[in-house]
């Protein structure tokens, strides 16, 4: 399981700009996986979905966004994983 994480902004009233370097290196590392789960707080996830659409329409990966899942250890994260793809099939 590979967990790449972004600095929040450092003004929190601002909105962070989307990074499209950091959303580049996600989709690279994407390249390989059969489809992925994106969760975790805040709008990033979606932000990510939005440019990998937008940016990387090719990329031979399926990218499902989920809602907040708040602070999760890695057993929960399995479960939710399992259960989306479960339901997917």
């Amino acid at each position: 399981m590979q967990r790449l994480h972004h600095r929040q902004n450092p003004d929190p009233r601002a909105p962070a700009p989307v990074d499209a370097q950091y959303f580049d290196r996600i989709a690279g590392a994407l390249v390989h996986a059969g489809s992925t789960l994106i969760t975790g707080p805040g709008n990033a996830k979606f932000e990510l979905q939005a440019y990998l659409r937008q940016y990387r329409p090719k990329l031979p990966v399926q990218v499902h966004a989920r809602d907040m899942i708040p602070h999760p250890g890695e057993a929960a994260l399995l479960a939710a994983a399992r259960t989306h793809f479960l339901m997917e099939a």
